[in-house]
């Protein structure tokens, strides 16, 4: 079996670990989405069974063994990106003086007439041997920057903390549960997978320390792309963040709401259409694999008023959504 393989098995053990809260995972569950068998898993990657088990801990599995959060893993990552770069630039330029070095030195035995027999072999030895760690030392950083990007854009419902100036994506990854109703169409199913993953992203708020933080509030009502609010959102100075919640009972939002620390400014933002037929035209157009069911509530969708606890409520026009 490939080490592909094997890291797509771990990203799998990893992503399920932590969008389930933890709950007890199925070896033969993680081969069907590594699109292996279960025999293969287990004779080729025992050590990764010990993990599905829960016989070990999954956070060593992560790059940078156990950080506290992936902000530091992403520091972590990025010093070690760093470290690389710097190897690899080293590497090149001892590279590139023992060819001048060797070139240098034919050169001169070759105008004093000295009989001197060069052992091409161990020469052209070295220097592959040389390339060759230049190469591991280039996939390394691949590697590692690939991780960089996904852990900021794709691995939102990881345990982030706030950096200073940026902005994180808390995008709520229900791709699996629509696959799921697909085959199954049970809805209750569903709606009970959903709110798993939210609750989890109210515990991952919670956990936020600073207080100089602005949560972003995205209604999603299937007529725009997460990206196309990014791009409509006005710069901020301080830490934000951005979270995709598909909740459309005011009661519901009033009571996620309450739960958000008070240290944290809150806004939220709605899309809107200009008329019926437009947004029957973006949810036919953007949301064919979500539950009718979902998309009939969020048609139907309770207006959002400002209320407590909440600093700004911005309803926005969807012009063609992205």
């Amino acid at each position: 079996m490939s080490s592909e393989t094997r890291n797509r098995i771990i990203e799998i053990i990893i992503d399920h670990h932590y969008s389930s809260g933890g709950k007890k995972m199925k070896v033969e569950k993680i081969a069907s989405e590594a699109a292996i068998s279960r025999q293969s898993l287990k004779r080729y990657y025992p050590d990764l069974v010990e993990y599905i088990k829960g016989n070990k801990n999954i956070d060593e599995l992560l790059p940078g063994h156990e950080p506290s959060s992936v902000a530091q893993l992403l520091l972590k990552s990025q010093e070690r990106v760093n470290q690389l770069e710097l190897t690899l630039r080293q590497m090149e330029h001892k590279h590139e003086a023992d060819i001048s070095d060797i070139r240098d030195r034919y050169i001169t035995s070759l105008m004093q007439g000295d009989l001197i027999t060069f052992d091409n072999s161990n020469i052209n030895l070295t220097l592959e041997k040389q390339s060759s760690l230049i190469g591991i030392y280039v996939a390394q950083i691949d590697q590692l920057k690939a991780q960089l990007t996904r852990a900021t854009a794709q691995h939102a419902e990881g345990t982030l903390s706030a950096l200073n100036g940026s902005r994180i994506v808390y995008d709520l990854n229900m791709k699996a549960a629509n696959s799921a109703y697909k085959t199954n169409k049970d809805y209750l199913a569903y709606s009970n997978t959903k709110h798993e993953k939210i609750q989890n992203q109210l515990q991952k708020l919670t956990e936020l320390t600073s207080e100089n933080i602005h949560l972003v509030i995205f209604i999603d009502k299937y007529l725009c792309d997460l990206p196309y609010l990014l791009d409509k959102l006005p710069s901020n100075s301080s830490e934000e963040i951005v979270l995709r919640l598909p909740i459309y009972d005011t009661v519901a939002l009033r009571g996620y709401i309450r739960k958000i620390p008070p240290t944290i400014n809150v806004s939220i933002y709605i899309p809107e259409c200009r008329s019926v037929a437009d947004a029957t035209a973006q949810r036919r157009f953007r949301a064919s694999t979500v539950p009718p069911e979902e998309l009939e509530q969020a048609e139907k969708a309770d207006h959002v008023h400002l209320f407590k606890g909440v600093d700004r409520v911005v309803h926005f026009s969807v012009d063609g959504g992205k």
